[in-house]
């Protein structure tokens, strides 16, 4: 492979990955304008996201990027205009307020009109105008013609200077340096590391914006934490917004009977669940007592067969208030690394301590009890290690 292809692959798989990201589940595509996958079958992927491990491989060599819609990518519907002089027409039949929520694409960030479409719009006498300020506006009841062209796309592809080293990829690296406070990591070797899987050249924007932030420094080829106290503390104010989805049931039963009955629920779709919220913490730092067993588990042990299982043989009704049992939604990987526990693992204390912050009320004191007992001492210990280093250079 060329190293033309090497670096389209890269991009193209760097963009995959953002979709995926965002909750959009993505298949490979053929080049040769078939618009076929080219894997042997896309159906999985309309029921899951795919994983990072099967983004990177898909996308080794330059492919097109699907889009399967529905409800593994969150209900998002797309509508394809062939034609693009339909849109305007289309849209002046719908109601303004919905209009108003659509996102229009043409390039990314933005609807433009390009030269060939304007011609067909004024063809066929309908009048258009693009979010860059080109149109032809006809209206000849009122004595109205307006034309202005050749104004460039303002709203076209942009990457942010700095990243956001918080969103759901770049955050894997975020949990790799926090669980390990006290340790250098050579790019590479955290690019790499199996929790974190990202590329070398987001490595490389993801280590600007952590030094930027004076959250790490450089030192000696590797990148060290600076403030993670601060880190996590910034995190938790990112994950509070964008905590995964709950699902809220009432089962009979005394708590610890509930938790082993859902485990067992579990272990029939999936091996990757944990205890989550208060019921990892009474299990990592007994401090606070609960009445509501939670589990962090995977989209798959929510399909409808799963569910009805769940309903039907465990006992468990879907219920608005008074919950003793929440089921937290994640097909992010790094949600389930560092688990703990032998024959009933719980989240880890990281993971359990931003889903305890992203709670009200007694949330904030199990927190507290993690922190002291798992972050608070390395956390000082990495501050004074770095403030030690610039003082001895």
């Amino acid at each position: 492979m060329s190293k033309d292809d090497k670096q389209q692959a890269e991009s193209i798989r760097d963009y995959a990955y953002r979709y995926v990201d965002a909750g959009l589940s993505v298949i490979p595509l053929r080049l040769d304008g078939s618009k076929k996958t080219t894997l042997e079958s896309w159906k999985p992927y309309s029921q899951r996201l795919p994983t990072a491990a099967e983004v990177n491989e898909w996308f080794k060599r330059p492919a097109g990027i699907g889009l399967i819609t529905g409800s593994v990518s969150g209900g998002i519907e797309v509508i394809d205009f062939d034609m693009n002089v339909l849109l305007w027409p289309m849209l002046s039949m719908l109601n303004r307020s919905l209009v108003e929520r659509l996102s229009i694409y043409e390039t990314p960030g933005g609807w433009h009109l390009s030269d060939r479409t304007s011609e067909i719009a004024t063809k066929h006498g309908v009048s258009w105008m693009d979010y860059a300020g080109n149109c032809r506006l006809v209206f000849p009841e009122y004595g109205i013609y307006v034309r202005r062209s050749g104004i460039e796309n303002p709203y076209g592809k942009q990457l942010p200077k700095v990243l956001n080293v918080f969103s759901s990829k770049s955050s894997r690296v975020v949990r790799a340096m926090l669980q390990e406070p006290l340790r250098g990591w050579k790019l590479n070797e955290l690019a790499a590391h199996p929790d974190v899987r990202v590329s070398p050249g987001l490595m490389s924007r993801i280590k600007r914006s952590l030094v930027e932030g004076g959250y790490a420094v450089m030192q000696e080829g590797h990148i060290r934490l600076k403030r993670p106290d601060d880190l996590l503390g910034d995190w938790v104010n990112h994950y509070r917004n964008h905590k995964p989805r709950e699902y809220s049931f009432y089962m009979r039963g005394e708590l610890e009977q509930i938790e082993q009955q859902i485990a067992l629920w579990c272990s029939k779709s999936t091996r990757q669940f944990a205890l989550s919220r208060f019921s990892a913490a009474w299990r990592l730092a007994p401090e606070v007592r609960y009445n509501v067993a939670s589990f962090m588990v995977p989209t798959r042990a929510i399909l409808a067969e799963p569910l009805i299982d769940l309903v039907s043989n465990f006992g468990a009704r879907k219920v608005d208030s008074g919950a003793n049992l929440v089921l937290q939604i994640s097909d992010d990987e790094s949600y389930f690394s560092n688990r703990l526990g032998e024959t009933l693992q719980t989240t880890s204390p990281l993971q359990t301590y931003l889903d305890l912050r992203a709670m009200d009320g007694r949330g904030e004191e199990a927190a507290m009890a993690i922190y002291e007992k798992y972050f608070k001492q390395l956390f000082t210990e990495a501050t004074e290690q770095t403030a030690e280093h610039y003082e001895g250079n």
